[in-house]
């Protein structure tokens, strides 16, 4: 199944740690589950944009009797995996056969999602789940040349609204959105809603400074010195954005939606 260009970022030691919070979030706030489908006995899942490959190991160790393979531009997945998981960067062409995968999950940074999305869907068994786990970015978020960047590689914002909006782009006939709700900051005295909204701050205030400088030097020409000047600010402002998340100013909660 062929994947599109994405926004690459450096595969230091910092960055895998802030994927693998990422998927901590998305964990915490589907109640400790991999996924919400409905799979019985599933053998072949697909991971695309499988970025440190937590999720793809996680789920070959919740059905060993599956085939779970992770795909990826760049290789920062591990090697010591269940012996049904593998890794492979980014496939190219259609390996898949017609209604072959029982399970595809999408990443929500791959760009050229009619495509994508069309080719996942001709590679699900009929009764088999593709979804695709993504946020609903706030425009209000400071960082203006990121969605520009995000826009040229084709990346429509939000996934979820260009989806339920404009199914037939993806050759679908309709798709389910379920949308979650989720704190920014530490401030609910709930205990799961607190560490949540605790990882989501840390996420927010470290997001634009580790794809920025791959988004503006490689996609926008940007200098690499002035991306630098930009990624900074971006940080500053996006930390003082997540402080305004409080229960008596301003909006509390971001939300992350799946997609199927």
């Amino acid at each position: 199944m062929a994947q599109e260009q994405r926004i690459e970022v450096d595969p230091q030691v910092k960055e895998q740690d802030r994927l693998d919070l990422h998927h901590e979030i998305f964990l915490h706030i589907l109640d400790g589950e991999l996924h919400k489908a409905a799979l019985d006995r599933p053998q072949c899942i697909l991971d695309i944009g499988t970025d440190t490959g937590i999720w793809a190991v996680d789920m070959g160790d919740k059905y060993p009797m599956a085939e779970v393979l992770g795909t990826d531009l760049i290789s920062i997945q591990p090697t010591w995996v269940p012996p049904n998981c593998q890794f492979e960067l980014v496939l190219e062409g259609s390996p898949f056969n017609k209604d072959s995968l029982d399970f595809i999950r999408l990443a929500q940074d791959i760009s050229g999602w009619p495509k994508v999305m069309s080719e996942a869907y001709r590679c699900t068994k009929p009764e088999g789940w593709c979804i695709a786990m993504t946020g609903l970015w706030r425009k209000t978020t400071p960082s203006p040349y990121f969605h520009e960047a995000l826009a040229k590689i084709g990346r429509p914002f939000p996934l979820a609204a260009t989806l339920v909006g404009h199914p037939e782009k993806a050759c679908l006939k309709h798709v389910n959105v379920i949308s979650y709700r989720h704190p920014y900051g530490p401030w609910p005295r709930d205990k799961r809603l607190n560490q949540i909204g605790t990882m989501a701050m840390l996420q927010a205030e470290t997001g634009i400074g580790a794809y920025g400088m791959a988004a503006y030097t490689r996609i926008l020409g940007i200098e690499v010195e002035t991306t630098q000047k930009i990624s900074r600010r971006h940080e500053e402002a996006g930390s003082a954005y997540v402080q305004r998340f409080k229960p008596d100013s301003g909006p509390r909660y971001g939300n992350c939606v799946l997609v199927f």
